[in-house]
């Protein structure tokens, strides 16, 4: 094939159907070409079982190429691409339409930082994206924009799975979407700036994404990040495996708003799980049951990270008779963490002093069954008592 603008191209053509045959492209003989196949304005139509191979830059394309939705009930099923030089398999201007079980293999073969797997760009809304799969890509998924301040809207996404890819999925301009499982693996040897699990980035918005098991994220990246003028997405991480020794579970840039992320127990510790750079109002939450944890008070502070246990037995520096507590290292907003003292031999007092608020100047935990409850308020860069029980007669 050697066309300048598709080797195959299938435009304005309605209620129609395309299956079982593959598109060789082969640009290393022909460099001057683009996608291989070119689909523009076709609605009501199935395309299905349909190869690409080393195209010229993208493998196949569903579009109407300009800023507007003129595609309805485009529905792309078991298709693959493989070897294009820089992305696979993009649908863009499409309303009730999407993908079911199609795969990108071995994108980005011009070796730039662009190439994505199987993928949305706007206008795009009301569409699904199920049981795909990207291997050895840039970016497995993305939603995606060409037209800056257009959003993708209601986008569905299921079962998505990757291996062996620089970011697992990238959400840009979109806005009410829904990920309902994301699992895969990062590139040992990610793009240069890349190397996370998700990235919201400029403009994503009301978001979420639910069951992301992801391994082997790369140093200073994360399993989850929220860039710059991100706001109310939301994300639940059920597995992180094998992150490098400076890899984050999450971080949030300056001007990301309400975002937050819950992530389950169980994950592989690393140095510095989230890094909220100063933003307030996101959240990190750990949740599910680990044992309780003993911490020792260093002069009248108690060093703790979020990823230590909701349950804190604390003791005296030293083993002192006695000790006062009035700091604790920050938090994230809403932790929560439940005290105790390890021992009924040494008190510790709880002054409302430092970064603490107790009620009444002070409370005195000198029983090991005495508890006192604190919560941390970003708005006041507290932890705020809000419960403390004296069981003197147990």
């Amino acid at each position: 094939a050697n066309f300048t603008s598709g080797a195959l191209r299938i435009h304005n053509t309605n209620n129609s159907n395309f299956s079982n045959f593959t598109i060789e492209y082969n640009y290393n003989l022909y460099t001057s070409g683009t996608v291989a196949l070119s689909v523009m304005n076709c609605s009501d139509s199935t395309f299905k079982k349909i190869t690409t191979k080393n195209a010229g830059t993208v493998g196949q394309w569903y579009i109407s190429g300009v800023n507007e939705i003129t595609m309805e009930n485009t529905h792309v099923e078991e298709c693959k691409d493989y070897n294009s030089q820089i992305s696979s398999i993009q649908m863009q201007g499409a309303k009730y339409s999407g993908f079911n079980k199609c795969s990108a293999f071995n994108n980005n073969q011009s070796g730039g930082t662009s190439g994505t797997g199987v993928y949305f760009k706007v206008p795009i809304e009301n569409c699904y994206h199920d049981n795909c799969y990207a291997e050895n890509c840039v970016s497995a998924f993305t939603v995606g924009t060409s037209f800056p301040t257009v959003y993708g809207k209601n986008l569905q996404f299921t079962n998505c799975r990757f291996n062996n890819c620089s970011v697992g999925f990238r959400v840009g301009e979109a806005e009410d979407c829904t990920v309902n499982g994301l699992t895969g693996s990062i590139s040992s040897t990610p793009i240069v700036g890349t190397g996370d699990g998700v990235r919201f980035e400029s403009g994503a918005r009301r978001n979420t994404i639910n069951n992301l098991s992801v391994s082997n994220v790369a140093d200073f990246r994360g399993a989850v990040r929220y860039f710059a003028d991100t706001t109310s997405n939301h994300t639940e991480i059920t597995g992180f495996q094998n992150p490098s020794i400076n890899a984050r579970v999450t971080e949030f840039f300056p001007t990301a708003t309400l975002n937050s992320v819950i992530i389950n127990r169980g994950f592989s510790a690393v140095s510095n799980d989230v890094s909220f750079n100063n933003s307030v109002t996101n959240s990190y939450v750990v949740r599910g049951e680990i044992p309780a944890e003993s911490i020792d008070i260093v002069g009248t502070t108690l060093t703790i990270n979020n990823y230590s246990s909701e349950y804190l037995l604390i003791d005296t520096e030293n083993n002192a008779a006695s000790g006062t507590l009035e700091t604790i290292t920050t938090g994230y907003n809403g932790r929560v963490i439940i005290m105790s003292i390890n021992s009924d031999n040494r008190d510790i007092t709880i002054n409302n002093s430092g970064n603490l608020i107790v009620e009444g100047g002070s409370v005195t935990l000198d029983r090991e069954v005495d508890t006192i409850t604190l919560i941390y308020s970003t708005r006041k860069n507290k932890w705020l008592q809000t419960s403390f029980t004296n069981n003197q007669n147990n």
